[in-house]
């Protein structure tokens, strides 16, 4: 008869794996809602056919083209909000932001040298964000 192996895992990982699941199926649900529902045809900020007419183009050549304006991060989109594809660019936001949620839910369940690994992981992820408007620099 084979042998039984129980395996443990800290609550620091159990807390990681719980907090990203629901995380990330909660922005998924946002961000693919938005999105279903701008194809349809609801409360659209761009039209959808206008959107494939620039699809080989860079995103900042878009919006200047489509809208006329040039947005620098998400700020524009949050004000706009209330439109479906500002919504689902806030869903991709949020998916990006999922592995951050997860750390800080993991730090609180840590103990020891795992709190600092957290700490230095959470930085690490807020370098990136931050990153274009400290160096000011941001790619096409």
């Amino acid at each position: 008869m084979a042998e039984e192996y129980k395996i443990q895992n800290p609550e620091m990982n159990i807390a990681f794996a719980n907090t990203m699941n629901i995380a990330f199926y909660i922005s998924l649900i946002v961000l693919l809602g938005a999105g279903f529902a701008y194809l349809l045809g609801f409360h659209q900020f761009t039209d959808p056919v206008h959107v494939a007419k620039y699809w080989g183009q860079s995103a900042s050549y878009f919006w200047l083209h489509e809208k006329g304006i040039a947005p620098n991060g998400y700020g524009y989109f949050l004000n706009h909000i209330h439109y479906m594809d500002c919504l689902s660019i806030f869903g991709i936001a949020c998916v990006a932001m999922v592995p951050f949620i997860s750390l800080i839910s993991a730090f609180f369940k840590a103990d020891g040298a795992y709190k600092l690994i957290i700490l230095l992981l959470m930085a690490e992820f807020l370098f990136a964000i931050f990153k274009p408007y400290i160096m000011h620099v941001a790619g096409e």
